[in-house]
This record gives C-alpha cells, sequence and structure tokens, in this order.
C-alpha cells in the first residue's frame, strides 16, 4: 500500500525532532511525541515516536534513535500496545483507538520516569536532613542533576499535552467517537506535567534549604577570624569600651569610634533611661563628611 505522504512530514521521520508537533494533511494526520529515557551522567534521551493516523491505517516511524540506546527502547510502547491486541487483551476498532492506546503508553511511562525522580528527590532529601552528605559538591550536583531531568520529562509533557489539545479542534480529522480518546490524552499528559511541576517545586526548595544551610555553617566559621583581624583579639585594641545610645542623633552623642574599638550599643528607653544590649565591635571607617 502506497500512502503518499507529505514529503516535509517524511523529512521529520529521518530527522530527529527536538519539540513535539501535529500537522493535519488531507487525509492523515501527523504527529511528533517524546518518551525520556536516561542516559549516562544525566542525560535524558528524546525517544522519539512519530505517526501517521489516518481512516483505517495508522503507521510508525521510531528514531531516529541515539547510538547509547538499544534499539528495544524506541519499540517499547508499540510492541506492548502489539502484545496486548495480539492477546485478545485489546480490540481497537478504529485506528485512533490504536493510537491512543499506544499513546496511552508513552504518558505511563513519563509518570513512572516522575516517580522514579520523586523517589530520588526524597532519598537526597533525607540525607540533607541527618546531615549526611560525605561530599558537598557531588550532592550538590545530584539535586541539580534531579532538578534537571525533571524539567525535560515536564516539558515532553507540556509539549504533547499542546499536542492534543490543538487535536480537539480538528474534528474534521478525528471521529467524533475519537473525539473522548483525544480528550483523554491531553489530560493524561497534563497530569504528568503537574506532577513533575510539583516535584520540580520540592526539589527547588531542597536546593535552596542546601544552599543556606551550606552559606550560615560558612558565615558562623569564617566569623572568630574576622573578629581577630578586624580587632586584634576579642576585646579590641585596649581592652576598653565605651557607651553610645542608639536613637540620640543629637552632636555631642555623635562620636566617631576608634578603629577595632567595641562599643556598647544602648538603646534609649522611654524617659531617657537606657536598656542594655549585646556589645557590638566598630571595624575600621573612612570619616565622614560634616562629622557625622
Amino acid at each position: 500500500m502506497v500512502f503518499g505522504f507529505h514529503r516535509l512530514a517524511v523529512r521529520d521521520c529521518v530527522e530527529h525532532n527536538q519539540v513535539a508537533k501535529v500537522h493535519a494533511y488531507s487525509d492523515h494526520v501527523f504527529i511528533v511525541l517524546h518518551a525520556p529515557e536516561r542516559g549516562r551522567g544525566g542525560t535524558v534521551h528524546h525517544v522519539e515516536l512519530d505517526q501517521f493516523i489516518g481512516p483505517g491505517f495508522l503507521v510508525t516511524v521510531h528514531g531516529p534513535l541515539d547510538p547509547a540506546l538499544a534499539p528495544e527502547v524506541a519499540l517499547r510502547e508499540t510492541r506492548a500496545v502489539r502484545q496486548r491486541v495480539e492477546s485478545g487483551r485489546l480490540r481497537p476498532a478504529t485506528s485512533f483507538e490504536l493510537s491512543y492506546a499506544i499513546v496511552s503508553a508513552v504518558a505511563r511511562h513519563q509518570e513512572a520516569f516522575v516517580a522514579t525522580l520523586a523517589q530520588e528527590a526524597g532519598l537526597l532529601e533525607q540525607r540533607l536532613m541527618a546531615d549526611v552528605v560525605d561530599d558537598p559538591e557531588q550532592f550538590l550536583e545530584e539535586l541539580f542533576r534531579a532538578r534537571h531531568e525533571l524539567l525535560v520529562v515536564r516539558t515532553m509533557a507540556t509539549l504533547a499535552r499542546e499536542i492534543y489539545g490543538r487535536m480537539v479542534t480538528l474534528e474534521r480529522f478525528v471521529p467524533g467517537a475519537s473525539q473522548s480518546l483525544v480528550v483523554d490524552l491531553a489530560d493524561q499528559f497534563a497530569r504528568v506535567n503537574g506532577l513533575a511541576d510539583g516535584q520540580k517545586d520540592f526539589l527547588d526548595g531542597v536546593i535552596e534549604f542546601y544552599q543556606t544551610r551550606t552559606n550560615t555553617k560558612m558565615t558562623i566559621a569564617a566569623w572568630p577570624r574576622c573578629r581577630r583581624s578586624c580587632c586584634g583579639g576579642p576585646s579590641g585594641r585596649d581592652g576598653g569600651s565605651r557607651t553610645r545610645q542608639v536613637g540620640d542623633r543629637s552632636p555631642k552623642h555623635v562620636v566617631p569610634p576608634a578603629d577595632g574599638e567595641v562599643l556598647d550599643l544602648v538603646p534609649v528607653g522611654v524617659g531617657g533611661e537606657r536598656v542594655p544590649v549585646e556589645r557590638a565591635t566598630c571595624a575600621q571607617q573612612p570619616a565622614r563628611a560634616g562629622g557625622r
């Protein structure tokens, strides 16, 4: 059987497409979708599935496939559906029903991919809360790698949802009985998108918490050294201290401190009484115009 597919659609089957797409022709619809597959070093491969769907026929094209992946990866969803058909568990009446079964398998694979990443993110969060981080740089790399993988699968699901949202409007190419199938596919990909988005937000929170805690620990560790460098010792240059009233801006109270001098900051309370607070060390300050 000769289908006579459009040359641009045939070219899209030969070349690798970075994004999902749908094109409607006179007697068929051409659809490009992607499924995620993990590679080395945090790489997520886009396993492409191309479909020509028309009255009474469905043609699938797989690839091009990355050399690092086994050919069986590209045929995963179609082989699973074929086994269901051959066993009698699936009896599609139209080409759209058959396509629905295949694309639903793609959506389930995306969802399983998100579930795997969610489990790994949970383990990373447990390590962080238990403070079991032997190599901080490697740990941060694992966090960002998981976040990248979530972004990839979320993008795949988002684009697929847009494709089937567009398909709903192509009533001339989608039989009336198959309209509900197209709507359900859009809903399936929207669900995967929501799951991936929620897990990404969770992982963003884990990364932010880890970075904030690390920065705080570094600041606390550096503070004693900074104080000794600024003051020449724990009690300042001569061990003395003076008292200033915080909030009193009259000139007679504005006395520039000496370099490294320790001041007792005493805010003025009601009636002028002084309320003791913690001591603060004054680092070297440049002179200001007007003595202020």
